[in-house]
């Protein structure tokens, strides 16, 4: 299994107010920012998008484990992995990375 995404991201602290004239303090991880990808690596594979694709169930098919579509949502030039497979992305083609990349 890989490597959760968040593996390794420093968690920090902030002190907000309570709403009662105090002050908790809400711990959240730092921003993580995504490895340039190397030009000359080769994905493991392409993916042409079809009606109803799952990015889960494709992920399960080329990196055999469902948990790991961030893989792919990285390595794809979207904000929200959701558009990956939206209605209007039927035909367009996926960047299937290596595992670890």
């Amino acid at each position: 299994m890989a490597a959760s995404r968040y593996d390794g991201l420093e968690v920090a602290t902030l002190g907000v107010p309570d709403g009662a004239g105090g002050q908790v303090d809400v711990r959240y991880l730092r921003r993580r920012f995504l490895p340039r990808t190397d030009p000359a690596a080769s994905p493991l594979a392409y993916h042409r998008v079809r009606r109803d694709d799952r990015l889960d169930l494709i992920s399960q098919t080329y990196l055999g484990d469902p948990t790991v579509f961030w893989m792919v949502a990285d390595a794809n030039p979207v904000l929200a992995p959701d558009d990956l497979t939206a209605p209007d992305a039927e035909d367009s083609v996926l960047v299937i990375p290596l595992p670890g990349h």
